[in-house]
């Protein structure tokens, strides 16, 4: 049996006019794709076709609301580990600790000076596990602007490039058309 052949989507005049509708009605991208019936990918192809672009502002400014509040739930978050953790160490520091046991069916309380070294163990290690989360929570939003200074300086550095092959960062600097571009490094002057 002979396989029927698929039309392209992105060429069907029928939905290339239902997007370009969409689109100037407001649309988003995802909300044409569901209406239409066809995949994000298929909408963003044709909207190119058609020389649309669609507004990406509103992503833009509710995702930097959401890295905004999930970083105010980090710094909470890293403050209730080291809480916890304090709270499990002030439990090893206490003169008297309460345990209890059963035998033969009733429970028995009884107070010890120091806790059985398994006890200790699993508070000091629930203790570290707390401090640990806290860190590598902490680790997320700490940054020591190495990032924003090397993208500033990349800036810079093009910048300098482009003022010097055009002339515009002092009278008469341009690179001659015979010399090769190395942006500046290694002429001597």
């Amino acid at each position: 049996m002979a396989t029927v052949a698929q039309p392209n989507r992105r060429d069907d005049p029928r939905i290339r006019k239902r997007v370009r509708k969409l689109h100037a009605q407001g649309a988003s991208r995802n909300a044409i794709a569901r209406d239409v019936g066809v995949a994000k990918a298929t909408v963003s192809a044709i909207a190119q076709d058609l020389g649309l672009s669609f507004d990406r502002s509103g992503t833009r400014a509710a995702t930097e609301a959401a890295q905004v509040d999930h970083a105010a739930r980090r710094a909470r978050l890293v403050t209730r580990f080291y809480d916890q953790a304090e709270r499990i160490m002030d439990r090893l520091d206490r003169d008297e600790h309460e345990l209890a046991d059963v035998s033969a069916g009733k429970l028995i309380r009884y107070t010890v000076r120091d806790l059985p070294p398994h006890d200790v163990k699993a508070l000091v290690h629930s203790a570290g596990h707390a401090t640990d989360k806290a860190i590598r929570l902490e680790a997320v939003d700490a940054h020591d602007g190495a990032e924003e200074a090397a993208s500033m300086l990349a800036r810079l550095a093009a910048g300098v490039r482009t003022a010097w092959q055009t002339g515009e960062g002092s009278a008469g600097a341009r690179r001659p058309p015979d010399e090769p571009e190395t942006g500046g490094v290694g002429r001597d002057e």
